[in-house]
């Protein structure tokens, strides 16, 4: 009885084996009496293959051989090896219920490689792009066979199709070690070949087509006078023959078909195949002097792989050269294997930030569930990292990542890190996290907007950047459908009525514009008492843009008072008296704020003159359920049905955009300081995002609460936070009052005017 027959008596009924052996799958390992599962860790749940043989009975004469497949496994390191997670032996197999010892090798998950390539030529791997690829493939193996030939002085013995693997990230990796063994210890030993290379001649006799002739007849002489490779070698010609005909070797005469091997490794595989053992080509010399497998593909895929040895300045050209290199590889190779690579480069630090820039154009073919899986978890990751512009490249990417984003992410993980944005000490950082919220606020809770998103804007909008201010101010606008009413009500005007005080022109019209995108939740009153007296200040601004969307405010919220006037003339006290804010979910308001040029470009430079936007009447809005705490007065016994509301971004005054450019991105022109940009959409819609799973903006007794106590120094504007100094330009000066004699005399001749009527 083996030891490992000992150990397994010692775990009594419990299995040894720390995996669960699943269904069985074609391909087996190697030669002979090897079965292919599917497998899955016990703990961790991790996929994994499970290469089963069983023994006739202990006295199997395969089972020596198999036990040594099982040693082998465990002992070999090498990148192109198949990767062995455990290893061992059991008295009946984990049923019991077998005749004799049944031995489990477990490695990383991998299918035989004719089913991977006909898997691969389904999903469209075929010409050029095939051959570049199995060119990488067969590097694999030559380098597998080089490090046992010339580094440990073995010889693999069974070098063919079927010893080779494909794991799910399209690596080939050699495996099957039942003959692996050493090889003479000098040439001309008069020592007998080692049992490995001894059962591999004994074993090979239904597989003659397979072995080298020496090998398949004993011829023992010869070969201890051949170098390690002898054997290996004519492996490899098999391997390529099978690989690039498509299908097993039946004869050995197959060998000298010419037409599947590329015309560029013909030389090479020639010499492989030389009938005199000592002159068969060394793998070494293979991959030295083979340009077949110097390639487009090959060279791509070997920097990636070696990119812990390569210095930052080559990371750094190549990973900037990366999105166009991925134009000439295959989307099922950009996706299997260039993507793994790629994540884990990002996420251990081998890769520089740009890198997600490729990463996120692999992410644009794959599935929402294939995103889900691959690419999000490092997205998340990288939200904590440290580094700068791993951060930046974040937040320049996020139109691709904040769809995937779930709420629950987002509160747990995501917006804990990207708040600390908030305050870096870099502006362009600032900015980037401030243009990122409103990307995020329709997944977020109330409770977290109303108690630090607002916190976060109340300070950035006294921001040394005057581009940060007025983004903040644009960034408030863009979020209002998702604050509560409470929050609304407290910020809204005192915020945009701040940014109307602002020395920077753009600020003043970003206000302006906020104030007009949310005319919907303001009262009748609030728009007489408030907004129009703060807009019509600047109705001789010094900026002609200023003094154009001032206009368009005022015209819009002089519509809305002059139809609240006509409700009020024809009898519609009900309609009239209940005005408060309309539509408080933002369902009906579709506003469009485009966002100001970047911080780091109109930092203490003068802004371009923008061109005058056309002044359009502004829409009324959706009036409030009548449950206003205010008085209404009596409903009319029929009163005439609301005429339809238009969308407040169809008429009302919207940011004309500089150019083309702008109006793709809506995010303005780094290279002009006119902040009159393209109009961005609003984000999300509250209706849309409910409180299901903890996301969206549904109103809850805690957000309520947080909504009402809060007070994120909007409250009180004039103390909670200073003023910028208004730049006296901007205001218009108050006409001399008149003197009061010639106040007196103006009274006395309109008496006598009105007395002579």
């Amino acid at each position: 009885m083996s030891m490992f027959s000992s150990l397994s008596g010692l775990f009594g009924k419990e299995s040894p084996l720390k995996y669960d052996v699943l269904e069985e799958r074609a391909g087996g390992w190697g030669w002979h009496g090897w079965a292919h599962h599917a497998g899955k860790a016990k703990e961790g749940g991790e996929d994994v293959s499970v290469f089963v043989f069983k023994a006739s009975s202990p006295s199997d004469a395969q089972l020596p051989a198999a036990r040594a497949a099982m040693r082998r496994a465990r002992t070999l390191r090498h990148p192109a090896l198949l990767r062995c997670h455990d290893a061992v032996e059991v008295e009946k197999g984990v049923s019991g219920r077998d005749p004799g010892p049944v031995v489990y090798v477990v490695t990383e998950p991998c299918q035989p490689l004719q089913p991977a390539l006909a898997e691969l030529d389904r999903e469209g791997l075929r010409g050029r792009e095939r051959e570049e690829y199995l060119a990488f493939g067969l590097r694999q193996v030559a380098e597998a066979v080089s490090f046992l030939n010339n580094d440990c002085k073995m010889s693999h013995c069974a070098v063919s199709a079927a010893a080779i693997a494909v794991t799910p990230s399209l690596d080939f990796r050699l495996h099957a070690f039942d003959f692996l063994d050493a090889w003479w210890a000098k040439k001309g030993d008069p020592a007998p070949p080692s049992e490995g290379v001894r059962a591999a001649g004994a074993a090979c006799a239904p597989h003659t087509q397979l072995v080298c002739q020496e090998l398949a007849n004993g011829d023992w002489d010869v070969l201890r006078n051949a170098p390690p490779w002898s054997i290996d070698a004519w492996g490899l010609g098999v391997a390529m023959q099978e690989v690039f005909r498509g299908g097993e070797l039946r004869a050995v005469e197959q060998l000298r078909e010419m037409q599947a091997i590329p015309r560029a490794l013909a030389p090479a595989y020639q010499r492989l195949l030389s009938s005199t053992p000592a002159r068969r080509l060394n793998p070494k010399k293979l991959l030295e002097q083979c340009d077949f497998f110097s390639n487009a593909l090959t060279d791509f895929l070997g920097f990636l792989d070696n990119l812990a040895l390569k210095d930052g300045a080559d990371k750094e050209s190549f990973f900037r050269r990366m999105p166009a290199a991925l134009d000439a590889i295959s989307p099922v190779i950009s996706r299997r294997k260039v993507l793994p690579l790629l994540a884990k480069a990002l996420e251990f630090g081998g890769a520089p930030a740009s890198g997600l820039g490729a990463m996120l154009k692999i992410g644009a073919g794959l599935s929402p569930e294939e995103f889900a899986s691959q690419i999000l978890p490092v997205m998340v990751r990288l939200f904590s990292s440290n580094d700068r512009a791993v951060r930046i490249s974040l937040l320049q990417n996020m139109d691709a990542i904040g769809p995937h984003l779930t709420p629950e992410l987002i509160e747990a993980q995501v917006y804990k890190d990207l708040e600390k944005g908030f305050a870096d000490t870099s502006a362009f950082l600032r900015e980037l996290t401030l243009k990122s919220l409103p990307m995020l606020a329709p997944k977020m809770k109330q409770a977290t907007l109303n108690s630090s998103a607002l916190k976060h804007l109340a300070k950035l909008q006294v921001d040394e950047e005057p581009a940060i201010r007025t983004n903040t101010t644009i960034c408030l606008g863009n979020i209002a459908r998702h604050l509560g009413d409470a929050s609304r009500k407290r910020v809204l005007i005192n915020a945009f009525g701040r940014a109307l005080k602002d020395t920077f022109a753009p600020a003043r019209a970003a206000g302006l514009m906020a104030l007009s995108a949310t005319m919907v939740y303001y009262t009748c009153q609030e728009l007489a008492q408030r907004v129009m007296p703060s807009a019509s200040v600047l109705l001789v601004d010094g900026d002609e843009a200023v003094r154009a969307k001032a206009f368009a405010c005022v015209d819009a919220a002089m519509a809305r008072l002059r139809e609240r006037d006509e409700d009020v003339r024809a009898g519609r006290e009900e309609r009239a008296g209940a005005d408060t804010t309309g539509d408080t979910q933002g369902g009906t308001m579709s506003s469009l704020l485009g966002w100001a040029a970047s911080a780091a470009v109109a930092a203490g430079a003068s802004p371009a003159k923008p061109p005058k936007p056309a002044v359009a009447s502004q829409p009324r809005d959706v009036r409030p359920p009548a449950s206003d705490s205010r008085p209404a007065a009596a409903a009319p016994a029929a009163a005439p049905a609301a005429r339809p509301t238009p969308a407040l971004g169809q008429d009302g005054p919207q940011l004309a955009a500089d150019g083309p450019e702008d109006a793709e991105d809506g995010w303005g022109s780094d290279d002009d300081l006119n902040l009159s940009l393209d109009p961005m959409s609003i984000v999300g819609n509250n209706n849309a995002n409910s409180s299901k799973g903890g996301g969206g903006t549904g109103t809850t007794a805690a957000d309520m609460a947080a909504d009402q106590d809060d007070d994120d120094g909007w409250a009180d504007m004039d103390d909670a936070l200073p003023k910028p100094v208004i730049r006296p330009s901007a205001v218009p000066r108050p006409r001399p009052a008149a003197s009061g004699k010639k106040a007196r005399t103006s009274l006395k001749l309109g008496a006598k005017k009105l007395a002579a009527d």
